[in-house]
């Protein structure tokens, strides 16, 4: 599946056709913004977390002391930050065998395709059906590195966005500090420094009964989470028309820990993500983020449409009771390398 938005009012053309559409192609079907709005909606039955791996720990509230006048250093993680694909995911292999499901994908995946009427930017996804099992992944950069060595080679969803759907301050497509490429992958980094800064390793650290399917070993540098296997039906069988049962199995990831248990004695999680500054014309946090947050993070969500609706998608299907946002600015503006956080935000 590739998407291509053509609404040239936005520099929104940063990637080729991932595949030539030949002329003798038979067209199915074809998909614009306003067919996928007008999608019916489903109403799909959680059934189970069907796995459970990985562990969480417990989110840091020093952060949510920090201010404009005293900023905290957003330090750079030297490790693995894992996002697999399907393909690569050993628990989603043994559950494909098992018959849990009959449609595989990830919370990134899933969360693009539910808000895809939203970004303004190309990306592309696979499906793929391989014996009666449909899964949905995200598209490998052509080369295998999810670097910037061929920009028509790049899949944007390896990326942060950054004022995707702002109508002024639009960044420029060139390879300045302040580009789209090089802004995606300053806000990418931002999001994995803050999700590691965020954690506070302690006694009350969730560990569940499967480990990380990513980690190789206890001693490897990696950003420690909580990955939920769940699984929906999205379909029920119905022996006159022919239909069988489909459930939907999407690997979902907490980010922290919160205090506290719900009702019925689980935890509590929070997932944490980043809104960066980059353009002081456009903003100017230092000076009012302080007394005018709701306000800001309101207009950095009307600017960034797709990632944010991501993030609370994500959230959703996570089942976290909390999204911790963090507003990130560059120590120096001219240094993309080194940011501080000015200030946190609960959702």
């Amino acid at each position: 599946m590739y998407y291509q938005n053509n609404f040239r009012q936005l520099r929104c053309n940063l990637r080729e056709m991932a595949v030539d559409v030949k002329q003798e192609w038979e067209e199915i079907t074809e998909f614009n913004k306003q067919t996928i709005d007008r999608l019916p909606k489903l109403q799909p039955v959680f059934e189970k977390n069907i796995r459970e791996c990985g562990e969480v720990f417990p989110y840091d509230y020093k952060w949510d002391r920090v201010t404009q006048n005293k900023p905290g250093n957003l330090k750079n993680f030297n490790g693995n930050t894992f996002e697999e694909s399907v393909y690569d995911d050993p628990i989603m292999v043994e559950l494909m065998e098992a018959g849990e499901a009959e449609i595989f994908t990830t919370d990134v995946v899933a969360s693009v395709l539910m808000s895809s009427s939203k970004s303004n930017y190309s990306w592309d996804v696979e499906i793929k059906k391989v014996d009666g099992i449909i899964i949905i992944d995200k598209r490998t950069d052509d080369d295998g590195d999810p670097g910037f060595k061929d920009a028509n080679k790049m899949n944007i969803l390896n990326y942060q966005t950054v004022c995707e759907t702002a109508m002024e301050h639009q960044p420029t497509d060139n390879d300045t500090i302040h580009g789209i490429k090089k802004l995606m992958k300053e806000a990418q980094l931002i999001n994995q420094n803050w999700l590691n800064a965020a954690q506070r390793p302690g006694s009350d650290t969730v560990k569940f009964e499967n480990p990380d399917p990513f980690i190789e070993d206890e001693n490897q540098v990696a950003t420690k989470v909580g990955y939920l296997y769940k699984v929906w039906r999205i379909q029920e069988a119905d022996e006159a028309t022919g239909k069988k049962v489909k459930r939907i199995c999407i690997r979902c990831t907490v980010h922290t820990k919160l205090p506290g248990k719900n009702d019925d004695g689980s935890s509590k999680y929070a997932n944490v993500y980043a809104i960066n500054e980059h353009n002081l014309s456009r903003s100017n946090w230092r000076q009012d983020i302080d007394s005018n947050i709701v306000p800001i993070l309101n207009k950095e969500i009307e600017d960034n449409s797709f990632k944010t609706s991501r993030w609370f998608v994500q959230s959703l299907l996570a089942g976290t009771e909390q999204i911790k946002i963090a507003f990130v600015t560059r120590d120096r503006n001219v240094d993309p390398s080194k940011h501080v956080v000015l200030a946190t935000h609960t959702l």
